[in-house]
C-alpha cells in the first residue's frame, strides 16, 4: 500500500510549495538524522506539523488545480520504455513544456515527473 504514496522527499517538497490537503498517510521523523516513517491511517489528516503524504493521484491532481499543469506518464508507443508529458493547461487548449523518454518502468516515469513538476513550479 506504501507504494501509492509519494516518496518523503517529494512530500517535503510539495509541503514547501503549499500543499496541505487532508492525507492517509504522512512521515514522522524522530530524533536527528533518523529515516523518515511512514504512517497510514484511516483517518485523514491535515498539515499539524507533520510532513503529509500524498498519493501519486492527489499531488498531480494538485498540481492541475493549483498550478495549471499536468504531468502523464505512460507506455511508449510499441516500445518497451516508457514516458512522461508535463502540459501547462489553458481553457481552450494545453501546451507541451517538457518530455521525457526511456524510462524502465512506469513507476519510475510517474516518480521523474512528480520531479519535474516539482522542479517547475519551484523556479516560476
Amino acid at each position: 500500500m506504501e507504494k501509492e504514496f509519494i516518496p518523503y522527499e517529494q512530500a517535503l517538497a510539495l509541503k514547501e510549495l503549499g500543499f496541505n490537503e487532508p492525507c492517509f498517510g504522512w512521515f514522522t521523523i524522530e530524533g536527528d538524522g533518523a529515516k523518515p516513517n511512514f504512517i497510514l491511517s484511516t483517518k485523514h489528516k491535515q498539515d499539524i506539523g507533520l510532513c503529509l503524504a500524498p498519493t501519486y493521484s492527489q499531488a498531480f491532481r494538485w498540481f492541475r488545480e493549483k498550478y495549471r499543469i499536468e504531468g502523464i506518464s505512460q507506455r511508449a508507443e510499441e516500445r518497451e520504455w516508457y514516458k512522461f508529458w508535463i502540459y501547462e493547461l489553458y481553457e481552450e487548449c494545453k501546451i507541451k513544456i517538457s518530455c521525457e523518454i526511456e524510462f524502465n518502468s512506469y513507476e519510475e516515469a510517474e516518480l521523474a515527473c512528480l520531479k519535474k513538476l516539482i522542479e517547475i513550479v519551484k523556479t516560476k
